[in-house]
């Protein structure tokens, strides 16, 4: 039985993760390589450089205007973790359109205030 084509017929996904690539960690050869095989990724935290550019990439994607006063309130008063803020995001692109005004400070705050 393998991930690939298992006895049951539906395939498996397989996910490890390791503190180094595949190719470097000390396992069996051939355990080694078939980690190797698929797709390898390394993921870094994002400092707040790059947690900025992110969050004006989604909101210069989806069209709206994100000023940096919004973003500067946005880091200070929420949790930092790119999903948490991304969700936020996401609120309050909706009740931008909802209410059909600007993403600014006192929008944000009748947001969190009204939901």
């Amino acid at each position: 039985m393998n991930a690939i084509s298992p006895a049951s017929g539906s395939q498996r996904w397989v996910l490890a993760a390791g503190n180094l690539p595949p190719a470097d960690l000390p396992l069996r050869d051939d355990l080694r390589s078939r980690l190797g095989w698929g797709h390898v990724f390394q993921l870094q935290l994002l400092g707040e450089a790059e947690r900025r550019a992110v969050l004006r990439q989604e909101a210069d994607a989806r069209g709206v205007f994100l000023g940096d006063e919004v973003m500067d309130y946005m880091l200070n008063r929420f949790s930092r973790d790119l999903g948490s803020l991304m969700q936020l995001l996401d609120q309050l692109d909706a009740f931008a359109l909802r209410t059909q005004r600007a993403i600014t400070i006192p929008l944000l705050k009748t947001m969190l205030e009204s939901e």
